[in-house]
């Protein structure tokens, strides 16, 4: 597991004049410290490993004992065989015992002169992890133009769950 230092990037200030919030050029005034900090290491991540047609999207996590966990997109050449940034983050957490996810966020590289970073949602598959894997964790989605925190059963209202052996619902 590679372990990701959330020294401030280049063009990263705290605070902006009128004091506005932003990491990696992305506001971010609406999220916790700990989401910034998820963001942050997210888009440090992704401008050292972003290659086009192999990684464009990084997802970082932390668990409800404070780890953070990060994950790279696989991009492969034919789409189903591609893995989500989302899937290796809880993976990696998954394999150091560290199982409730707190907060999750996901950056994508635009590929373009300027190179943004922009707040990218997970995807239905990765929605349904999260919630399995974080009943009460929180998204950062870009909502309206800025970065908000949504618990994760408000962006999958009806999840696939699962009967025990003794007949009950789990996630």
């Amino acid at each position: 597991m590679e372990h990701v230092s959330c020294e401030p990037l280049p063009n990263v200030s705290a605070e902006q004049p009128g004091g506005r919030t932003t990491v990696g050029g992305i506001p971010a005034g609406r999220l916790t410290p700990e989401q910034r900090k998820l963001l942050q290491t997210a888009s440090e991540l992704l401008l050292r490993r972003a290659e086009e047609g192999k990684h464009h999207i990084a997802s970082a996590l932390s668990t409800v004992s404070g780890e953070v966990f990060v994950g790279l997109h696989l991009s492969a050449s034919i789409g189903v065989g591609s893995v989500c940034a989302e899937e290796v983050a809880i993976g990696a957490s998954q394999l150091a015992h560290d199982n409730e996810i707190a907060s999750i966020v996901s950056v994508r590289r635009v590929f373009s002169e300027k190179g943004d970073l922009e707040i990218v949602p997970p995807c239905g598959r990765c929605r349904q992890l999260i919630l399995q894997y974080g009943a009460a964790a929180s998204v950062v989605l870009q909502v309206h133009g800025s970065p908000r925190a949504v618990k994760v059963e408000d962006i999958l209202p009806f999840p696939f769950l699962r009967r025990t052996r003794r007949g009950e619902f789990q996630r």
